[in-house]
């Protein structure tokens, strides 16, 4: 994808190219390739007027942050994405992006902030049927609520179930 972006003259598809570049060099682990490359392809996007592919590029790049322990630069990036979906009405775009925040903002022991992004992120999945957010979503609430031990393993236990059903492995993982 790297090589793809640089075979392009059009800064949409090399943004996009780049993004993608990201997006893999994550999924691999190799975290110092995907922060740069995330950080071009959302340079190029802006500027390209690709305002939802540069959202979703910093989506990503927030989630990658906060694997390296930069929770707070991931929870701004996590809340422009979501402002940039929210103004565009993208519910699809809007509840992986809900989900993700809610579980940083509990990682920054913001426990209150991150409820109703996890509330959102589930009542968006459930009605669009996005299996993979829903078990990131009932995972999320469970640890919120780990104060009523019960209702949490329920939650959690649900989580399993569907991941396991959907074949959501990185969510059965997590659960």
């Amino acid at each position: 994808f790297e090589r793809a972006a640089g075979l392009t003259d059009e800064d949409a598809e090399r943004g996009q190219s780049l993004a993608r570049a990201g997006d893999l060099a994550a999924m691999g682990g190799r975290v110092d390739e995907a922060v740069p490359l995330l950080e071009k392809a959302i340079q190029i996007l802006d500027a390209a007027g690709q305002n939802a592919e540069a959202a979703s590029a910093e989506a990503r790049l927030g989630e990658v942050l906060f694997s390296t322990g930069r929770i707070e630069e991931g929870v701004a990036l996590l809340e422009r994405a979501l402002a940039v979906h929210d103004e565009a009405g993208d519910e699809a775009a809007i509840a992986p992006v809900s989900a993700q925040l809610g579980r940083l903002l509990f990682f920054e022991a913001r426990r209150e902030d991150a409820m109703p992004h996890v509330e959102r992120a589930l009542e968006l999945s459930e009605r669009l049927r996005l299996a993979d957010v829903v078990v990131q979503g009932l995972i999320n609430k469970a640890l919120l609520l780990q104060h009523r031990p019960n209702e949490s393993l329920g939650l959690m236990r649900q989580a399993l179930v569907l991941a396991e059903e959907t074949g959501a492995d990185r969510g059965a993982l997590r659960a």
